[in-house]
């Protein structure tokens, strides 16, 4: 038809045109086999090469891009061999070197150098995948609705990889050929370790960065649990909160609280609460300070200041059993057992 511009040995070549409207085509057997199919721009050698009827909307700038599209449409492929191997998915961004270059699903937005560059399905869509390398692994089915943001996020691997935001540098690029499914890594080096690990929830530079198999773990701020290898079920808020030892069951919330716990099923609420605390299991402190120093098992400090102890240095405060309500409630036992104080 003579609304379609061809230019280059090869362009349009082999396809019928009948029927076919609105097409651009520059380079070397760009749109090659043009067969009933409108509106496609294809720049670069063998562009869009393989283009058949009903092949709508596509732009392909780049060497080899979109090549292998034949029935596909709407789809952007924008830089050398993006979305090279895509052939009826619709609907998809491409767009840096390599970016979703066996991909043949719908619907994704990929950005960036070798970004998703490994998936060769047509059953990994609606994924959003942003940064240099970011998703580069990822090639198993079902691989759908991820938002990857950031250099080597969510790198990904064999295995069904679904329905994760990995947001910053690195963040749930660990999990190769395990499969991880709901998990959120917001931040540099968040969660980046994880294996097998599942359901966590890490927001925070290096946030959970050393988890691995551990699962169900909450955890939110700067470096927050960042020794947490296969504890779970960890809720972790604040900046460095419980930011030593691999623990389980440990509710930190406040700058610091917790900071040097290794012990399991404690509470700490408020900045520096527990803060020394190592072994001691069963405490309850809540109030900025309280249970600073103390490293008994089975306190419960309630109010600023409150068991925070007198012993500043080792052995600190190892009493046990105590029960402290109010502003500076026994502060400063040491080593009391079965106390009282409001």
């Amino acid at each position: 038809c003579d609304d379609n511009v061809g230019i280059g040995s090869g362009v349009m070549s082999t396809g019928a045109l009948n029927d076919a409207h609105g097409n651009v085509a520059l380079g070397y057997e760009a749109m090659k086999t043009l067969t009933q199919s409108d509106n496609n721009v294809a720049i670069g050698k063998q562009a869009l090469s393989s283009i058949l009827a009903g092949a709508g909307g596509n732009v392909a700038l780049g060497y080899l891009s979109g090549r292998d599209v034949n029935s596909g449409t709407k789809n952007v492929f924008i830089g050398q061999e993006a979305g090279m191997q895509q052939t009826s998915g619709s609907g998809s961004v491409n767009i840096g070197y390599y970016s979703g270059r066996v991909d043949s699903s719908s619907a994704n937005v990929i950005i960036g150098h070798l970004a998703f560059s490994a998936s060769n399905n047509s059953f990994s869509s609606s994924n959003v995948i942003i940064g240099f390398e970011s998703a580069t692994g990822i090639n198993s089915a079902n691989s759908t609705d991820n938002v990857i943001i950031g250099r080597g996020a969510g790198t990904g691997g064999g295995a069904e990889f679904t329905e994760n935001i990995a947001i910053g540098s690195y963040a749930l690029d660990g999990t190769g050929s395990n499969a991880s499914t709901g998990q959120v890594a917001i931040g540099h080096y968040a969660l980046s370790a994880v294996t097998s690990g599942g359901l966590n929830t890490a927001v925070g530079y290096q946030s959970g960065d050393s988890v691995t198999t551990g699962g169900g773990n909450t955890l939110f701020g700067y470096r927050t649990g960042t020794e947490v290898t296969d504890g779970h079920s960890n809720t972790l808020i604040g900046a460095e909160a419980q930011k030593d030892n691999n623990v389980s069951e440990v509710v930190a919330i406040g700058e610091r609280a917790g900071l040097y716990n290794s012990a399991t099923q404690n509470v700490f609420v408020g900045n520096e609460a527990g803060r020394i605390s190592s072994t001691g299991t069963g405490q309850t402190y809540l109030g900025y300070n309280s249970g600073y120093y103390a490293l008994g098992n089975n306190n419960t400090f309630v109010g600023k200041n409150s068991g925070k102890g007198g012993t500043t240095s080792s052995p600190y405060s190892t009493g046990t059993d105590n029960t402290a309500i109010g502003y500076e409630a026994l502060a400063s036992y040491p080593t009391g057992k079965e106390n009282t104080g409001v």
